[in-house]
C-alpha cells in the first residue's frame, strides 16, 4: 500500500502543506505495494483457480500491446498499472519477496525512485517487454503443469523475472510521458473492489496456513515468522483421510516444483484435532497415512514405507525427488512441548518441509545455528525431546515424562486413520 503521514495533512491549498495524495505520490514502497495488492486480492470471495489468473494476466499484457499501438496515455497508464499489479500478485502467490527480490537484482525498494531515476532502468523496449513476459509465463506454466514442456534449468525463476519485468513496465511508461505511480496510488487506494484486477486465491493464502499461524507467530525458531508457506485444501468430512490426502498431493507436486526455485519454506495440512489428535497412537496412525497415501502419488519413487527400509541409517522421506523433514503439530502436546499449537486448538498440522528450504535458510555454520536455535527453545521453556533419534522418529516426537505408542512405520500399512 502507499504509505500515508503520520499527520493529516488535509489542510487548506494555501496553508503551503502537500495533500495527503502529494505526500503519498512521493513515497510509494514495492514492500507496502505487495502486501496492499495482497490484502485486497483476499477481501474477494474466490477460490483458486490458477488457470484464470493465468488467462487474465495474458488479456493485460495483449490490452498493453494494443495501446502501445495506439498511443493511448490513458488506456497506457491503465494497463501498465494492471499489469504491475498482476505481476505482484503473481509474486505473492508463488512466494517471491519483492523487497528481498528488488535488493537482489540492485534496485531501489522504492518504486518513486525507481520512477524517477532513468539510470534504474535497464536497455528496454517492447522486444525486452516480451521476453520478459515471456519468461514469467513460462514459470507459471511449469508450476502449474506437471506435464509442462518447460525446462526449469533454461529458465530463471520468478525472484528474478519480475523485478526486471517492473523496470520494463517503468521504463515504457517513462518513454511515453505516463506516470505508473500516480495510476498505481489510484489503484490501490480506491474504496471499491474492482479498483484492482479480480484474482483468484492461491495455496500462499489458503486456510490451512491461516490456521497454523499461531505456531508460526510464537515459535521460538528464528526463521518461522519469515516463512513461505503453501497450504492444502480445506479437509472434507465426507472423504476418508487417504482420499483428502490424494487432493492435496497435486498442490504439493506444485509446490515441490516451485519451492526448489523459489524457496519455498512449507506446505500444511490442516486435519480436525478431534479425529486424529486424541492420542498418540491416533497421531501416528493418521501421519502413516498421510505418508503412505502421499508416496502412492509419487510414480517416481518405490520405496516401501517399512521398518527396515525408515529405520536405515541416511533415511530421508522423499517426494518427486525432493527430500522433506515432516514435523506434526498437535495440541496433544502441552504447552511446553516445541510442537505445541497455541491457540490454534482444533486442528493438528502435518508440515512438508523441503531440505531446499532448510539449505537456503542455513547459509552460515550449520551445526552451530542448530545449537542456537535448540538453546532458544530450552530457554523458552520447550527443550526437544527427540535427541539422538533417528529421522522418522523426530516426525512424530513423545510427550514428556514418555510416551508409549506405536511409531507410525512399525503401522500396518492395512490400516487407515480414517
Amino acid at each position: 500500500m502507499v504509505l500515508q503521514s503520520p499527520i493529516n495533512v488535509c489542510k487548506d491549498a494555501h496553508s503551503g502543506v502537500q495533500s495527503d495524495t502529494d505526500m503519498s505520490a512521493a513515497r510509494l514502497f514495492v514492500a507496502q505495494t505487495q502486501e496492499a495488492v495482497s490484502r485486497r486480492c483476499l477481501r474477494l470471495p474466490a477460490q483458486h483457480n490458477a488457470t484464470t489468473t493465468l488467462g487474465q494476466f495474458l488479456e493485460a499484457y495483449h490490452r498493453l500491446e494494443d495501446s502501445l499501438e495506439r498511443a493511448d496515455p490513458t488506456s497506457l497508464s491503465s494497463s501498465l498499472s494492471r499489469l504491475f499489479c498482476f505481476s505482484v500478485w503473481i509474486a505473492e502467490c508463488y512466494g517471491v519477496v519483492l523487497r528481498n527480490a528488488y535488493s537482489k537484482s540492485g534496485i531501489p525498494g522504492s518504486l518513486s525512485t525507481m520512477i524517477s531515476s532513468p539510470e534504474c532502468a535497464r536497455a528496454t523496449g517492447v522486444d525486452r517487454l516480451r521476453v520478459s513476459f515471456s519468461d514469467i509465463v513460462r514459470n507459471l506454466d511449469y508450476y502449474q503443469s506437471s506435464q509442462s514442456a518447460t525446462d526449469p534449468e533454461d529458465l530463471r525463476p520468478l525472484s528474478q523475472v519480475i523485478p526486471e519485468f517492473h523496470q520494463i513496465l517503468v521504463e515504457i511508461g517513462r518513454q511515453h510521458d505516463v506516470d505508473i505511480a500516480t495510476k498505481l496510488n489510484e489503484m490501490l487506494r480506491a474504496p471499491g473492489e474492482d479498483a484492482l484486477p479480480s484474482l483468484e486465491l492461491s495455496p500462499a493464502h489458503a486456510a490451512s496456513v491461516r490456521s497454523f499461524e499461531p505456531v508460526v507467530n510464537r515459535s521460538y525458531c528464528p526463521f518461522a515468522n519469515k516463512a513461505r508457506l503453501w497450504g492444502a485444501q480445506p479437509y472434507r468430512p465426507q472423504l476418508t483421510l487417504s482420499g483428502n490426502i490424494r487432493r492435496a498431493a497435486e498442490t504439493l507436486k506444485a509446490f515441490t516444483r516451485v519451492a526448489r526455485r523459489e524457496e519455498l519454506d512449507g506446505f500444511v495440512i490442516a486435519l480436525p484435532n478431534i479425529l486424529f489428535g486424541q492420542s498418540m497412537d491416533r497421531l501416528s496412525l493418521a501421519l502413516r497415512t498421510v505418508l503412505t497415501t502421499m508416496r502412492a502419488q509419487d510414480v517416481q519413487c518405490s520405496d516401501i514405507l517399512d521398518r527396515t527400509s525408515v529405520t536405515a541409517k541416511g533415511w530421508r522421506f522423499s517426494f518427486l525427488g525432493e527430500d522433506f523433514f515432516v514435523p506434526v503439530f498437535a495440541p496433544i502436546y502441552g504447552q511446553d512441548h516445541p510442537r505445541y499449537t497455541f491457540q490454534a486448538d482444533d486442528q493438528i498440522f502435518v508440515v512438508f518441509q523441503p531440505d531446499s528450504s532448510f539449505h537456503s535458510r542455513m547459509t552460515t555454520d550449520k551445526k552451530k545455528l542448530r545449537k542456537e536455535i535448540k538453546s532458544r527453545f530450552r530457554e523458552g521453556f520447550q527443550p526437544y525431546t527427540c535427541e539422538g533419534r533417528i529421522e522418522a522418529d523426530r516426525f512424530l516426537p513423545s510427550r514428556y515424562g514418555g510416551d508409549v505408542f506405536e511409531p507410525w512405520y512399525q503401522i500396518e500399512t492395512a490400516k487407515d486413520a480414517s
